[in-house]
């Protein structure tokens, strides 16, 4: 019998945190889809037009979830950047 591994076997946190906050994005004014590249062609991201630095965060990403960390210019986990749409 093999073990399992029970690391495998839980979604990692960052990832449960962004299924929760997913709905939010979806139903914000400063979020666009945008097509992937090329080589991701079946991925849409979710920009946040709202987050500073000219629509990045320091991190150089301007996704929904990067806008959804701790930072001056970013919308936070308490999604202070929010518009409804």
């Amino acid at each position: 019998m093999v073990a399992t591994d029970d690391r495998f076997l839980t979604v990692h946190p960052r990832t449960a945190l962004w299924w929760q906050q997913r709905e939010k994005c979806l139903q914000c004014a400063n979020m666009s889809r945008m097509a992937g590249t090329a080589r991701e062609a079946t991925h849409t991201a979710m920009k946040c037009s709202a987050v500073g630095g000219g629509g990045t965060n320091s991190r150089g990403d301007s996704s929904c979830i990067a806008a959804r960390d701790e930072g001056p210019n970013l919308c936070g986990p308490r999604a202070k950047l929010y518009r409804p749409a």
